[in-house]
């Protein structure tokens, strides 16, 4: 709780325009024997989070989109309680009601009242309005959201991602992503945002460049190398991309959608085969060779959709995929 607290009063002194050494002779004078005692074993991690949370202020300024910003109303504090009174009754049957009426709260407060802008985003993101999400979630960050809890400001700096994403705002959606990232590098929510982001553009270099250097640095996720399967084999790469379906299964066996994937990887490179099998410069002993191949593949493939049924027996789908691959072989 102390480190949590160096780091809410660092983003506050940097909010109110300090920098960090002004703070810390004044503190030092005032109060000399009380704070950031030097022989204390605890000092330096209440430094480092005191820093943190200052950092974070100054790096939001760079998150701001400035042509993006609400409108403030004209003070009418008496409506803008009512209007809060019916937004809290409203969240349980109307949340995009109550939506709106916190976002009016705001706006009726002259931009005092932060919190509901908070809960504003948080009933637009609920409720798939990204546009107002994101015009909420930018105005939250040009106050400054640091009096978030800090599950609640990394949930928000993901949501607020996710939104810029899902208008198809990209540069920024990218933008407030590694942002997040940066701060909770082991929320694998970010990384997989973006890698959807950098798929939707084209850049399938990049999202496999950002998918591998990510997976290196954090844990193993099924997710993520899901993404990276993909991303290999949408750039004809199926040696990579049969690994790291492989490494799925590994970690997660009942994952189907990897399954019948993997196998329709096998039964494609099988495909491949025939075109080498009908060369006129293919001899009768490399097409033996060629064919014993692709029936490892046609094994291979099989023996992955059939062992799938072992986690799932009714599962409908791996039933299809097998018979489809029967009635290919028979036709071969």
């Amino acid at each position: 709780m102390e480190l949590v607290a160096d780091q809410h009063l660092g983003y506050s002194v940097s909010k109110l325009g300090f920098t960090i050494d002004q703070y810390l002779n004044k503190l030092n004078n005032a109060l000399p024997a009380t704070f950031y005692t030097y022989n204390d074993p605890r000092t330096d991690k209440r430094i480092t989070s005191f820093k943190k949370g200052f950092n974070m202020f100054i790096e939001e300024r760079n998150l701001i989109d400035t042509n993006n910003l609400i409108n403030i109303f004209k003070p009418n504090y008496s409506k803008a309680d009512s209007l809060f009174t019916q937004a809290k009754e409203n969240i349980s049957f109307d949340s995009k009601l109550s939506a709106s009426e916190f976002y009016k709260v705001y706006q009726y407060s002259n931009g005092k009242k932060i919190r509901s802008l908070y809960e504003a985003f948080t009933l637009f993101y609920k409720t798939h309005q990204f546009e107002d999400a994101v015009l909420c979630g930018n105005q939250l960050i040009y106050h400054g959201a640091g009096f978030l809890s800090t599950d609640s400001y990394i949930t928000f700096m993901l949501e607020l991602g996710q939104s810029y994403k899902n208008i198809s705002n990209h540069e920024n959606a990218l933008k407030i992503l590694n942002y997040g990232q940066k701060l909770a590098p082991s929320n694998a929510g970010f990384p997989y945002v973006m890698a959807g982001i950098y798929n939707r553009i084209g850049d399938y270099n990049k999202r496999i460049e950002f998918l591998t250097q990510t997976l290196k640095n954090g844990p193993a996720n099924v997710d993520l190398y899901y993404e990276l399967a993909e991303s290999y084999n949408t750039v004809n790469l199926p040696l990579e991309s049969i690994k790291y379906y492989k490494r799925i299964l590994f970690l997660k066996p009942e994952h189907i959608k990897a399954r019948i994937e993997l196998a329709n990887t096998y039964i494609k490179e099988g495909k491949k085969l025939d075109n080498q099998m009908n060369s006129e410069d293919i001899n009768s002993d490399d097409n033996k060779k060629i064919l014993k191949i692709k029936k490892e593949l046609w094994i291979n493939a099989e023996n992955v959709l059939k062992e799938g049924l072992k986690y799932e027996i009714k599962n409908n789908i791996l039933y299809q995929e097998l018979q489809n691959l029967k009635k290919f072989k028979l036709n071969e």
